[in-house]
C-alpha cells in the first residue's frame, strides 16, 4: 500500500527513526535490565514504528479502520500476548512445543477474528510463487 502510494520517503524516515530510537533505548536499558531491557527497547520501537505506519496508511485513505477492526485487533493482541505468556511461563513444555503451539493459536486467532482470510493467504502465496519464477 505505502510504497505504491508514494510514501516511500516517509517509510524510510520512520525506519531511520526506529533504528535511532532502538539504539538509544538499548544503550539506556541494557546496562540495567540486560536481555529484558533489549526486549523492552525492541517492543517499544516496533510498536511505535507500527503505529506511525498505520497512521500513514489511514491518512492516505487506502485503508479505513473502523471500531469493529480496532476491537478485533485489541482482542488479537490480548490473545497473542496471553498465549505467549502462558506458553513461556506456566506450561512445562520444551521451548519448540511452546513456540509451535503459540504460532498455531496466533494464526487461528487471526482467522477466527477475521483479521485475515484463508483466501487472502492463498492469493498471497500464489502471488509469491508466480513472482519467484
Amino acid at each position: 500500500f505505502l510504497t505504491a502510494g508514494g510514501a516511500l520517503r516517509q517509510l524510510n524516515w520512520i525506519a531511520v527513526g526506529g533504528v535511532v530510537l532502538n539504539i538509544a533505548l538499548n544503550l539506556l536499558l541494557i546496562p540495567r535490565y540486560q536481555a529484558y531491557g533489549a526486549a523492552i527497547a525492541t517492543l517499544a520501537t516496533q510498536g511505535l514504528v507500527t503505529l506511525l505506519q498505520a497512521t500513514i496508511v489511514y491518512r492516505s485513505g487506502q485503508i479505513h479502520f473502523t471500531g469493529d477492526i480496532a476491537w478485533r485487533l485489541l482482542a488479537y493482541l490480548i490473545i497473542s500476548v496471553g498465549i505467549a505468556r502462558i506458553m513461556s511461563e506456566w506450561l512445562p513444555f520444551p521451548w519448540f512445543i511452546s513456540m509451535l503451539t503459540a504460532i498455531a493459536v496466533v494464526v487461528a486467532g487471526a482467522l477466527i477474528l477475521k483479521l485475515v482470510s484463508l483466501k487472502e493467504w492463498k492469493d498471497a502465496s500464489l502471488l509469491e510463487e508466480s513472482g519467484s519464477r
